[in-house]
């Protein structure tokens, strides 16, 4: 299965549309997964992927392998969904 890693923290304007875009996948029953960078859990997941912006959206594979991302933005709902197939 898929996941979808999400890269946010409180200070970020643009991340309570990533946050609501995630309630909306989550919906649809699809494996989502938060980050708050302002926790050190989260920057340390942060660091592991490379995410360097919020908010920052990854999907990967079964193996972990990131196989698409959007960082510093919310990517329309439609392309997360065209890359979870």
């Amino acid at each position: 299965m898929k996941t979808v890693k999400m890269f946010v923290r409180n200070e970020c304007p643009k991340c309570p549309a990533a946050k609501e875009l995630g309630k909306r996948l989550q919906n649809k029953e699809l494996c989502v997964q938060y980050f708050d960078l302002g926790t050190v859990e989260g920057l340390s997941e942060a660091v592991m992927n490379q995410v360097m912006a919020t908010p920052s959206v990854l999907i990967e594979d079964e193996s972990e392998m990131v196989i698409r991302s959007w960082r510093g933005m919310v990517p329309p709902e439609t392309e997360v969904l065209d890359a979870l197939g």
